[in-house]
């Protein structure tokens, strides 16, 4: 039995909405009829981002290419109402597209979004106290002026805790820096250096990961370049952000590739305190913890990605223009949506878990929402 979630609006645009799709255990495969966002002018849209907040609110954030503007539209508790798409801020040459564009995470009732500016090159955040009704800007995240003007980024958060990973151009190359919020987004603490690169960058282009766990233990994954090899290292902070152990390498192959994949992966503390992570290495993807065990996944795919569903792991990713969820090493995949590209992934209560993607043929961003039974 199929229940309505969201209120359409008869004048909208179906070509100007976000595609969103929510499924409960993913157990039961379908695809619905395209449902809109409220609010007709949304533009030439991209990126969308999730997170959930109290009481099952879904929060979908994106960007729009044209003038930069961030939008942001949530749904009532358990789903109910989709808002109208708001606009809760602008940046010259918003950084948007191949996995650039505004992040969202939530803590209770804050939420907190960030976005880089390719124009003045800084990591700026808005935070809500109010479950997204009103924003608030604050100081930018980098201390370096234009340092996080390559784009790339990525944020986490736990109670009482918000972390943000980027790419930063302060010194010669790349290197990864990451900062921290204690008080729900409103400020954010110095940013600290997590990794320099012995060879002089980092690999330049792909998309670092981080995780926080509620105890203040922060770990963030990124792609290294040394003596040709583009694979995926990890390090971690006992000190909620204040100081990073050096890095280590993640999986017991390697990667050499004269070019940049611009592929990041996933990252995540599951209920037990274990890392894991996910990540591509040339056509396959591959799930790891922070040592050099692995396990492959699937052939031919790419941006795969992590969520935490009760005391496991669950890993999604694209291929052949496929959602792909897995369920680790010893379950089938499943695919659940067609025609997708760049998916965002969250879980409801009760494990549900919600997705928002970007259409494979790259025309606006459409919204598309449906409920399966539990079986």
């Amino acid at each position: 039995m199929k229940e309505s979630l969201f209120q359409s609006s008869q004048s909208a645009s179906l070509s100007r909405c976000a595609y969103l799709i929510l499924l409960a255990h993913f157990s039961a495969l379908a695809f619905g009829a395209p449902v809109e966002i409220p609010g007709a002018e949304l533009g030439k849209a991209a990126q969308p981002q999730l997170a959930v907040g109290p009481e099952g609110r879904i929060h979908v954030v994106f960007g729009e290419k044209k003038s930069g503007a961030i939008l942001f539209s949530s749904s009532e508790p358990g789903g109910k109402v989709l808002s109208m798409a708001v606009e809760i801020g602008r940046l010259p040459q918003l950084a948007l597209g191949l996995g650039r564009g505004p992040k969202i995470a939530t803590i209770g009732h804050n939420v907190v979004v960030t976005a880089i500016s390719h124009e003045d090159g800084m990591l700026h955040g808005w935070h809500s106290r109010d479950d997204g009704k009103t924003w608030k800007e604050t100081s930018p995240l980098n201390g370096a002026p234009a340092s996080a003007k390559e784009g790339l980024h990525s944020m986490a958060a736990t109670e009482g805790i918000a972390a943000v990973v980027w790419l930063d151009c302060r010194s010669d190359g790349t290197e990864v820096r990451a900062a921290v919020s204690k008080n729900g987004g409103v400020t954010w603490e110095a940013d600290v250096l997590v990794y320099k690169s012995p060879a002089g960058t980092v690999c330049e282009c792909c998309r670092p990961s981080i995780a926080v766990r509620r105890d203040g233990k922060i770990a963030v994954m990124w792609r290294n370049l040394l003596e040709g090899s583009r694979d995926m290292w990890i390090s971690e902070s006992g000190d909620v952000g204040e100081s990073y152990g050096a890095g280590r390498k993640i999986g017991s192959g390697t990667w050499k590739l004269n070019g940049c994949p611009m592929d990041g992966g996933g990252v995540v503390f599951k209920m037990d305190g274990e890392i894991k992570t996910a990540w591509r290495r040339e056509r396959s993807v591959f799930l790891g913890s922070s040592g050099d065990d692995e396990r492959e996944l699937d052939g031919n795919a790419l941006r795969p990605d992590l969520l935490v569903t009760g005391d496991s792991e669950l890993c999604f990713y694209e291929k052949g223009g496929n959602l792909v969820v897995h369920g680790g090493p010893d379950k089938n995949p499943q695919i659940l949506a067609e025609g997708v590209s760049f998916p965002s992934g969250a879980v409801l209560p009760d494990r549900q878990l919600v997705f928002a993607w970007e259409p494979l043929n790259g025309n606006d961003v459409r919204l598309m929402l449906e409920v399966f039974d539990k079986r």
